[in-house]
């Protein structure tokens, strides 16, 4: 079985059975640079030619040949020959991945991006706000600046100049006015109100025996803000129309107009014939009928059709049955009355500057216009004349009730100036006008007989005997003082006392403990179970307050004390007043 080269080799025993004597040439070989060498792999290469036949077999020196044009490799040396490294491509990247990397990048510098835009905005709106708040604190400022000269001037035309009175205000209200204050009362002591003792003749019985033997201290007052007379009500109201215009105006750009003209007062009229228009309401009235060549309201025009254009030489023309914000023609014609009425401001020279905003004027046109619609319809329909006929006579006898109960407020108020023994704080919350009785006439309805007719007043059954027993005395000193001046016209009316007011009707808040009756609180609780809690936030007791001092008023009612046992020991645990200062007062 012939073997190859590499299985003879690898055979022990052939490689020792040869011949030691015998020679054996090397075969010559030509070598070639690996470059050759792998170029034909796939070249075969011829075996020996010659085979030993025998181990014993002696070979004679073979004679020189030239090189052969081939490579002889052994076959140990191609077994023992490593393999060319294969070379590593680069892989080439698919076009999917590539946009997915693309998306990843341009999402990751938008996100960068908006968050940078975020933070910008941020930092604008803090700033923004920040100029705001220091704005409106600026604003605030001026306020009170504006507040405190207004108040001085109030101070310097209540006061008056080159009087030996005191120079502190002559009336709790007027006090209360220059010191604006909480709804929750707070003792202090710089804010006491003084009254002045009066210089009147004729002092009464009971005016006499009500004068204490010694000085009474007044304590601290708390802060309420009701007041005793008519005169403070009108300013504060005035005041705080001029406020809200203030405000109103700031919001279009004209604080500095509304600054200067607050510190002035607002004119009235000296009496019924002054034909002045003092106001914007007034103003764009007037207008109205101006544009609409008209020289009254009796007979207004008929309604204007809808669609119809109407250029500004003819007159303005409203849809009567619709509002502006239904019509488009009311629309245009509101328009055409605002900018005239605010480019011929001048034609209005006592109106306050301020009161030529748009959104002020805007309100008035408004105003004005509901009104002549009314009439319109007064005047086209005699069922709605009467009702609006009812309306106004309505309004009207509202209107002389709480004239009526301002006046004896005003009265009461002077007549407790005069009277030192109710200089007390604690007669303050009598002093408003929540607390007055109304006074009202049979003859209301008849304009002849309506001001000769006896008034009957109407009070509230929650006040107490000590309260009737208060205004009394001051009804007295108003009495004896009003004897005292000249008298004019018919005099005072003749009044008597009817029955309470109907309804139920809560005490106005501030009212002491003593201004309620115990009566009407039992007999009140089976109805309304948490009255109690209710009156709790009511009534606020003057602390230090001595009754002793004022025997004269009496007790609250005469079987007072049956309803103090009924109080110490209530059917119902629930309705107890054991956390209201009204309790310890009524006891």
């Amino acid at each position: 079985m012939p073997s190859s080269e590499l299985s003879d080799a690898l055979n022990f025993t052939v490689a020792h059975a040869r011949p030691r004597n015998a020679a054996v040439p090397a075969p010559e070989y030509e070598y070639t640079t690996p470059a050759q060498d792998y170029a034909t792999p796939a070249q075969e290469y011829a075996t020996p030619a010659q085979e030993y036949a025998t181990p014993a077999q002696e070979y004679s020196t073979p004679a020189l040949q030239p090189a052969q044009s081939y490579v002889h490799r052994s076959e140990l040396e191609l077994a023992i020959s490593e393999p060319p490294v294969p070379s590593r491509s680069r892989p080439n990247p698919s076009p999917g991945a590539l946009n997915a990397v693309q998306e990843l990048v341009a999402l990751v510098q938008a996100t960068k991006q908006a968050a940078e835009l975020e933070r910008t905005r941020r930092l604008g709106w803090e700033a923004e706000l920040e100029a705001k708040y220091v704005q409106r604190q600026a604003e605030m400022e001026r306020q009170m600046l504006d507040m405190r000269a207004e108040l001085s001037h109030l101070r310097s035309l209540v006061t008056p100049n080159g009087t030996g009175h005191s120079p502190l205000f002559t009336s709790p209200a007027i006090a209360n006015l220059g010191h604006p204050s909480p709804v929750s009362p707070v003792s202090q002591p710089a804010q006491q109100p003084q009254f002045v003792q009066g210089s009147s003749r004729g002092r009464s019985e009971l005016h006499n025996a009500l004068q204490p033997t010694h000085t009474i201290t007044p304590s601290p007052s708390r802060h309420d803000s009701e007041g005793p007379s008519e005169a403070p009500r009108t300013q504060r109201k005035r005041r705080r129309a001029d406020r809200s215009s203030d405000n109103e105006e700031q919001d279009q750009g004209s604080a500095s107009d509304a600054s200067s003209a607050s510190s002035v007062p607002a004119q009235r009229r000296t009496n019924h014939h002054d034909k002045r228009l003092l106001t914007v309401g007034h103003a764009i009235r007037a207008h109205i009928l101006l544009l609409m060549d008209l020289p009254t309201d009796k007979e207004l025009p008929d309604s204007h059709p809808e669609g119809v254009p109407l250029d500004p030489p003819a007159p303005v023309r409203f849809v009567w049955d619709k509002t502006t914000k239904q019509s488009a023609h009311n629309g245009r014609m509101k328009l055409r009355v605002v900018d005239d009425f605010r480019s011929r401001r001048r034609l209005y020279k006592h109106v306050p500057e301020r009161e030529f905003g748009k959104k002020i004027v805007d309100q008035a046109f408004e105003q004005a216009f509901t009104t002549f619609r009314q009439k319109f319809r007064t005047q086209r329909d005699a069922l709605a004349a009467s009702k609006h006929k009812q309306r106004e006579d309505a309004k009207a006898r509202k209107a002389r009730h709480v004239a009526r109960r301002k006046t004896k407020l005003s009265n009461r108020a002077d007549a407790r100036l005069k009277l030192r023994a109710f200089e007390h704080v604690t007669f303050d919350g009598a002093m408003q006008l929540e607390c007055m009785s109304s006074e009202e006439s049979d003859a209301d309805a008849d304009p002849e007989t309506r001001s000769t007719g006896p008034l009957q007043t109407h009070g509230y059954g929650w006040r107490s005997r000590r309260l009737l027993r208060f205004y009394a005395a001051l009804d007295v000193e108003d009495v004896v003082d009003a004897s005292n001046k000249p008298k004019r016209g018919a005099g005072r009316r003749a009044r008597f006392t009817g029955a309470h007011k109907e309804g139920f009707h809560l005490p106005p808040k501030g009212v002491a403990s003593w201004m309620v009756s115990r009566r009407w609180v039992f007999a009140a609780q089976a109805e309304h179970p948490d009255l109690g809690e209710v009156l709790g936030g009511l009534v606020y007791d003057t602390p230090g307050f001595d009754w002793g001092r004022f025997g004269e008023l009496g007790e609250e009612t005469e079987d007072e004390e049956r309803y103090g046992m009924q109080q110490q020991q209530p059917p119902r645990p629930m309705h107890d007043y054991t956390t209201s200062s009204l309790n310890s007062a009524l006891a």
